[in-house]
């Protein structure tokens, strides 16, 4: 299974979607989306969009060269914690 059938298979389940359910929603056979889902089917581009807005997904292209740069990104703001992040305007009221 590739990546992208995988992290949409992922999302789906995350989302707490049946493949029926999904199937649906974007108005299509659950046949269909299972054989994509297994990457048994390819996708057009304008369901692939349909598919990952349900899922609150976005489809992005990034240059090639950039790949590892938006990966680090993606992964290490998946790391930060709220109370890691610094005030963005200084300290509130009650705290002076």
């Amino acid at each position: 299974m590739s990546d992208l059938y995988l992290t949409l298979h992922q999302a789906r389940r995350t989302k707490g979607l049946t493949q029926s359910q999904l199937a649906e929603l974007l108005q299509l056979g659950q046949s269909y989306l299972s054989q994509v889902e297994r990457g048994k089917h390819d996708i057009k581009t304008s369901t692939l969009v349909d598919w990952a807005r349900v899922l609150d997904l976005e489809i992005m292209l990034v240059p090639r060269q950039d790949v590892p740069a938006v990966s680090y990104m993606i992964r290490s703001d998946s790391l930060l914690v709220a109370e890691e992040l610094p005030p963005a305007y200084g300290p509130l009221p009650d705290e002076v």
